[in-house]
Parts: C-alpha cells; sequence; structure tokens
C-alpha cells in the first residue's frame, strides 16, 4: 500500500468517527439517552390500538398541543374551546339529538316504544355540509370539508377534542331533554303538550348511549378488518355499473334501438342489480352481529351501509386514516359510558353566573380554521 493511499484510508476512518459521533449526539439530545427505534408494529394490526388516556379532572379542559409548542415553553391555561370545534358544535349537536327524541305516545309518535328521528346520514349532512358549530374560511363545501378532516382524522386531536366537551356535551345534551316538551296523548283524545319527565330524559341518554356503542363496533370491525373498505370499494363500483346500466338503456330507448338489443341490456341490469346485492349482503354480513346479538343491535342496514361509506370516503385518500377510525371507535364508548351515568345519576344544571358553569355557551363568530401542522405520528 502506498503512502498516498494510507492516507486516503486514515481520513476515510476519521470521518467515520466523527459521522458517528455526531449522529449519537442528535439521537442523544442534550443530556439524554440515545432515542429508541421505533417498534414495528405486528402485522396484524391495522390500527393504533392504545389512544392517550382520559383526561382528569385536573386536565379535562386541556385541547391538542399547538403546532409550534416545544419541550421547553411553559405550558398553557386550561383551553376551554378548540380552534376548529367550537362550543357551538356541542350545543347544536345536544339540541339537535335532544329534538330528535321521541317518547312513545305522542304526537309524532303514536307507537308503544320511544324512537330516536334521527341517522348517521342526516348528521353527517348536516355538520358535513353546513359545518355548524365548525370554525371554516371557505363557503367552499368542497374547499372546507378536506381541511376540517385533515385536521381532525388524527387520534391524538381527536382525543384532545373528546377530553375538552365529552362532560359539556354529555351535560348539554340531558339538559336539552330536560327543556323538551312534546304533545302527549292520542288523536281520539287529544294532546296534551308537557315536558319530558326525569324518566324519558334517561331514557334518552340511555338511547343515544346505545347508538354510540353500536357505532363504535361498525367502526372498530372497519379498522380492524381493511378487506370491508375494499368490499365497500367493490359495491360503490357495482352500484355504478347499475346506474350505467339504466342510463345505457334509457339511451336506446330514446334511440328507438331494435327489441332484442333492448332485451340484452334489460338481462345486463338484471345482472349488474343481482351482483350489487350479493356485495351489499356481503359487507352487511361481515359488519352487523348475527344470531341473537343482532336484536340487540340499534343501526339499520341503511346505518351500517351510510357509515361504510363515509369510512371509504375518508379512507380513499389517506389510507393512514385508518388510526382514526380505530380512535373513533374507542372514544364512542367512553362517550356512551358518561351518557349512561348521567343517565342514573341526572347532573345537576349549573347556575348561569357560577364561576364553574359549564363552558357550553352561544357560539363565538366562527374562525378561520388554521393550517393543521403534522401531528405527533400515531403510535403503532
Amino acid at each position: 500500500m502506498t503512502r498516498s493511499q494510507k492516507m486516503v484510508l486514515t481520513v476515510l476512518a476519521v470521518a467515520v468517527v466523527v459521522a458517528g459521533l455526531v449522529a449519537f449526539a442528535l439521537l442523544r439530545g442534550p443530556g439524554g439517552k440515545p432515542a429508541p427505534a421505533p417498534a414495528p408494529a405486528p402485522a396484524e394490526q391495522a390500527f393504533q390500538s392504545q389512544l392517550p388516556p382520559p383526561a382528569s379532572p385536573d386536565n379535562a379542559t386541556q385541547a391538542a398541543p399547538a403546532a409550534n409548542a416545544t419541550a421547553a415553553a411553559p405550558a398553557p391555561a386550561p383551553a376551554t374551546e378548540d380552534a376548529v370545534v367550537k362550543l357551538g358544535f356541542v350545543n347544536d349537536l345536544a339540541a339537535t339529538l335532544a329534538e330528535a327524541y321521541h317518547p312513545a305516545r305522542t304526537r309524532q309518535n303514536p307507537g308503544a316504544s320511544p324512537l330516536v328521528a334521527t341517522s348517521f346520514r342526516k348528521l353527517n349532512m348536516r355538520y358535513g355540509t353546513e359545518f355548524t358549530g365548525l370554525a371554516h374560511a371557505s363557503p367552499d363545501p368542497d374547499q372546507t370539508r378536506p381541511v376540517l378532516f385533515d385536521y381532525l382524522m388524527n387520534p391524538v386531536v381527536l382525543r384532545a377534542v373528546f377530553n375538552l366537551y365529552a362532560e359539556p356535551f354529555t351535560q348539554a345534551l340531558a339538559e336539552a331533554g330536560r327543556s323538551a316538551e312534546r304533545e302527549f296523548g292520542s288523536e281520539a283524545k287529544g294532546f296534551e303538550t308537557r315536558p319530558l319527565s326525569p324518566d324519558q330524559v334517561a331514557d334518552m341518554l340511555r338511547l343515544y348511549a346505545r347508538q354510540a356503542r353500536d357505532l363504535a363496533a361498525c367502526f372498530r370491525v372497519f379498522a380492524e378488518r381493511r378487506d370491508l373498505t375494499t368490499a365497500m370499494a367493490r359495491l360503490v363500483d357495482a352500484a355504478q355499473r347499475v346506474n350505467t346500466a339504466y342510463a345505457t338503456y334509457k339511451e336506446m330507448e330514446a334511440d328507438k334501438a331494435p327489441r332484442q338489443a333492448m332485451d340484452a341490456q334489460g338481462e345486463e341490469i338484471k345482472r349488474s342489480i343481482a351482483e350489487r346485492e350479493r356485495l351489499r349482503q356481503g359487507l352487511l354480513s361481515g359488519v352487523m352481529p348475527q344470531g341473537s346479538a343482532a336484536k340487540r343491535f340499534s343501526l339499520t342496514e341503511s346505518d351500517v351501509l351510510d357509515v361504510a361509506g363515509w369510512v371509504y370516503r375518508r379512507l380513499h385518500a389517506k389510507p393512514d386514516r385508518i388510526n382514526a377510525i380505530g380512535a373513533l371507535a374507542q372514544l364512542l364508548p367512553e362517550l356512551a359510558a358518561r351518557m349512561e351515568a348521567a343517565a342514573d345519576n341526572p347532573p345537576v344544571p349549573a347556575a348561569a353566573d357560577s364561576p364553574t358553569a359549564s363552558p357550553v355557551a352561544a357560539e363565538p363568530p366562527a374562525a378561520p380554521v388554521p393550517a393543521p401542522a403534522p401531528a405527533p405520528a400515531p403510535a403503532s
């Protein structure tokens, strides 16, 4: 080995040592230990299994961490409102759900059992198009919706918003129920307007708790079984083929196509409908409980298909949102437990002038949606 070759090897060795020391310092941080490498996710795990823990009474009003927060920054004062999900959303959702509850033997519900006259589809249309109580900068739904979902479809943000609003929402729903009036009686005997009784308010809370648990079960199935999202994609395609087959038939009819061609297109319509129904039933059987459990399931087939479509649309462009679907599956049972507790032990309404009154208040003017900064990466 020549002298010049030895010098080159010596320089390379020194460079490798220096690079290693720099990398070690970066991983170690000031005065810390080397950062552990992230553990690989188990192959069978489709979404993160652990959310940030529920809020304790001392930090129940903490919102999502600020995007530019650092470890050295002082702890912010407890927030009372999220930057995007405003208090007006909590009020409006509670009022909407209370309005949709109808006890038995009322003008709106003459039957023997109470009913809820709302659905996942109706709520999705209300808040996904009108954005009631959600801060947004553009009146165009096609521009606003992606920004809102980019912010909300994150497990850390969902936990923070839940910690902030779960208790105020439960109290607001109970209070809206206590303030609600219905027309009791019958067409034959006449109707009398009176407030809901405490038992009816408790029944309303339990009905919504049951629906929240069943909705959580749907989200969990979709989070754990990615093949169901693929099945929904096939169902969407099949439904489009049915529409296309009908449109082709109408065009042929307008053009006075031969009878033989019309009959052949009619058969194509039948085949496309049969395929759509086969995929529909397969999807439902994969999501809805079977046997005796099906009798206790509060969601209809239409509800489940609406949830499936919503999940499919959320994951179609951004599959990593599966973590948010899993987060919803974990948060909704917590909300159900709060509603059941409120049904068993009705909350005492806070005085209007009390300094500890619930933060639920009239919706303030909507602020522009901040550009969501990258949230902490969900745990594997």
